[in-house]
């Protein structure tokens, strides 16, 4: 599956417009060989007992030509504004990793290898802003840790995604609360994703709190450099 995979469009089976998608993401994905970008992430641990928080930001330089194929180069790594040596650089994005960050497991739900393992319900037309888009709800068949749960937003005739919001479909019993944003943005002719945002709050209950916490993420794409295939350039 070619990068352009990890943006393809709304796969509905059964419904009149899915030759025209496939049609129309095959173009797509013909042209578009590969992507690099600038990857700023900031994560963001309160303790909500205690009100003290932690602050981690890195920027990294993503080369990719499939979705499970990326090369990550690490340019900066901060810990509440002050930048860490590689030893401690090292430690600090293992624990990122451990949190979720950087995870390629995810099985995305509009990738053409990932259909058969959801189900799509068209949700019909909604309002955002100025514009009129196709909301798309899917669900994982048989849900685990590599799913996720939500919403596409489609732009209706070109079926190119605005916005995803999800969660896993599987989350931990200590998170209370999570929510998932995907937003894209139409970059030297494709769509393409520009922020994503994460927010959730954790506790750990047993005759008192004994711990309850915030989490916010927020990542930000720009940057891009398209490798697009020479026969199909136009």
């Amino acid at each position: 599956m070619s990068v352009r995979g990890l943006f393809l469009c709304l796969l509905l089976p059964g419904q009149p417009l899915v030759d025209s998608i496939f049609h129309h993401q095959a173009e797509i994905t013909a042209r578009l060989k590969g992507v690099t970008y600038l990857a700023d992430l900031t994560y963001i641990e309160t303790d909500l007992l205690t009100g003290s928080a932690d602050t981690i930001t890195c920027r990294r330089r993503v080369i990719m030509d499939r979705y499970e194929n990326q090369q990550d180069v690490f340019l900066s790594v901060a810990v509440n504004r002050q930048p860490v040596q590689e030893r401690q650089r090292n430690r600090v994005l293992s624990s990122l990793r451990q949190k979720g960050m950087f995870a390629r497991q995810t099985r995305l739900p509009f990738l053409l290898e990932n259909r058969d393992f959801y189900l799509y319900t068209d949700a019909g037309a909604v309002t955002a802003g100025c514009e009129t888009l196709r909301a798309v709800r899917f669900t994982p068949k048989e849900p685990d840790r590599r799913h996720i749960t939500g919403t596409g937003y489609f732009l209706p005739g070109s079926w190119e995604p605005v916005k995803l919001e999800f969660v896993p479909a599987e989350l931990p019993r200590v998170v209370d609360r999570a929510r998932m944003v995907l937003r894209y943005d139409l970059i030297e002719r494709f769509w393409l994703p520009v922020e994503f945002k994460l927010e959730m709050e954790l506790s750990l209950r047993l005759i008192r709190t004994l711990m309850h916490r915030r989490i916010e993420v927020r990542e930000t794409y720009s940057g891009y450099r398209l490798r697009l295939n020479p026969e199909s350039a136009e």
